[in-house]
């Protein structure tokens, strides 16, 4: 008991440390962005008072710019939400727009994305094959591959997959590969948090990197930002280890390009193996102590042979493009693995705000919903979604397929849940089966259509990972995997309360009259 006592101690010294780390970094941010959007304000009333005519023609391109919003070919529910700002706010709403809602693709950083995708897409690898053999062996999935494969990401045969539904495991497995790397450890995560699950990789990466193994860490300054600081950074450089941290939130404060960031999880070793799914590198993903109501539920996706070279490939392009043009030699990337005896298809793909408003995340989702005969099985943590999508859901439901989404009972973003939570009505009238998961926080991105394909990745089902974020998966079609996937997410269902609708109906007033209001604001969260 003495023991437990000094470790809680040590534990709350630890984080009372780490918050005086980082305090200053978050203060300094939240008075450059409240300074900017107060000095914004001012000029703009400044303009409204002693320089009417050239106020006035800013509120003339107020008006132009709303006229062109309802004619940009963006989600109608994210389009809608920013000119309802800028009606209510006038030149202001329209400043920031210009500030917040235009997307990376505007920005250098997302020309160089676009570019880096424009070759990808060049040097594809022939899927024609590919498309062949899965129109023979999966009709159902053609639609989903072929779309896939012309937007650059190559299907591929030949690789074998293994599905976790848990964290512990699934990093049991990485740890192991990355002992017998040869060539390079590549990892880009949303979170890195350190702690006794990041010690273990840590270990690993710092011999890797003294033996001659290339190892570099990439992971996004809003997600790390309580559980990194410098000392952090200048431990992993002293190890040896290469270091980017994407979209520091002190750089692009005065763009106030906050917005946008980097969600993928990808681990590669060697171009031979690579994992994606929802799990980052913290102790919470390991289970290694409770939050948010007890057991944390996610998911991983093992995959070795030919298809771990796309996720490889998402990787450095990335690495690259935060490193600017031509600024260094491109990190190695090995041709894909010869094919294995892997059963089944592999088809890993990308998204990301640099390449709006086509978004292959959302549309894959779209084509599975579409395809699907019997079941549609989904979890995400967060259900906050257009019409399109919406109605999509519910014809499926109405067509006689067992839908099912299972979400979180414990909610990280109060708001976000009471959002996700105002969708239930249409869903379940439709004859969508809704659930929660009690045993504590569901984080896995899942679906699964007929137990026939899959989509395992870091996507959830709202408007910040289809249009804000940087995103990846996996799409599988035949094989064991997809039904490994819908096998967990019965297990899941089977300890979560399902929603009926008489209680969605009896939920407090508050929330109410809350959620039509966060509904209108949705696509912005």
């Amino acid at each position: 008991m003495a023991r437990g006592m000094k470790k809680r101690a040590a534990g709350r010294r630890s984080n009372a440390a780490l918050w005086l780390a980082v305090a200053p970094r978050i203060l300094l941010v939240v008075v450059m962005v409240a300074s900017q959007l107060t000095l914004c304000w001012l000029f703009l009333r400044f303009l409204s008072r002693d320089a009417v005519p050239l106020y006035a023609g800013l509120e003339l391109l107020s008006g132009l710019a709303v006229v062109a919003l309802l004619n940009n070919h963006q989600n109608p529910s994210y389009r809608y939400a920013w000119v309802l700002i800028v009606l209510l706010l006038g030149v202001f709403g329209l400043a920031l727009y210009l500030l917040w809602g235009r997307g990376s693709r505007y920005n250098a950083f997302g020309r160089r994305l676009q570019r880096a995708a424009a070759r990808r897409a060049d040097e594809a690898l022939p899927s024609a094959a590919a498309l062949q053999a899965l129109a023979a062996a999966q009709p159902q999935g053609l639609r989903v591959a072929r779309y896939l494969a012309g937007q650059g990401f190559p299907l591929y045969t030949g690789s074998q997959l293994h599905y976790w539904g848990e964290g512990a495991p699934a990093f049991e497995a990485m740890l192991a590969d990355m002992e017998g790397a040869q060539a390079f450890i590549y990892m880009e995560f949303f979170i890195v948090f350190e702690g006794a699950l990041f010690e273990r990789f840590l270990d690993v990466m710092a011999r890797k990197a003294a033996q001659g193994v290339t190892v570099c860490l990439l992971y996004d300054d809003i997600g790390s930002l309580l559980t990194t600081n410098r000392a952090f950074l200048e431990r992993l450089r002293a190890a040896g280890i290469q270091v980017r941290v994407f979209n520091p939130v002190q750089r692009y404060t005065s763009q106030l390009y906050l917005n946008y960031r980097d969600h993928r999880k990808i681990l590669a070793v060697d171009g031979h193996v690579a994992y994606t799914g929802g799990i980052n590198i913290a102790d919470e993903y390991a289970n290694l102590y409770a939050k948010l109501g007890g057991h944390w539920k996610d998911s991983a996706l093992r995959v070795a042979g030919p298809a771990a070279h796309s996720l490889t490939l998402f990787f450095t392009q990335m690495w690259q493009a935060m490193a600017g043009d031509d600024a260094e030699a491109p990190l190695p990337v090995p041709p894909p693995a010869s094919g294995m005896d892997g059963p089944g298809f592999a088809q890993p793909y990308e998204d990301g705000p640099h390449n709006n408003p086509n978004n292959p995340a959302e549309n894959v989702y779209r084509q599975m919903i579409a395809a699907a005969q019997h079941t549609l099985y989904i979890t995400t943590p967060y259900l906050v979604v257009d019409d399109i999508m919406l109605d999509a859901l519910c014809v499926a439901a109405q067509c006689g397929v067992d839908v099912r989404i299972l979400l979180p009972s414990v909610p990280d973003h109060w708001y976000v849940h009471l959002t996700s939570q105002s969708f239930y009505g249409e869903l379940l009238r439709a004859g969508v089966r809704v659930y929660e998961y009690t045993p504590g926080f569901i984080h896995s991105k899942l679906m699964v259509c007929d137990g026939a394909m899959a989509a395992v990745g870091s996507v959830n089902m709202d408007y910040r990972s289809f249009h804000l974020h940087y995103e990846c998966a996996v799409w599988v079609a035949g094989g064991d995997m997809p039904g490994a996937v819908q096998e967990d997410i019965e297990a899941a269902l089977a300890v979560s309360g399902e929603i009926s609708l008489a209680a969605w109906q009896r939920r407090p007033w508050y929330k109410k009259m809350a959620q039509p209001v966060l509904r209108l604001f949705a696509p912005l969260m």
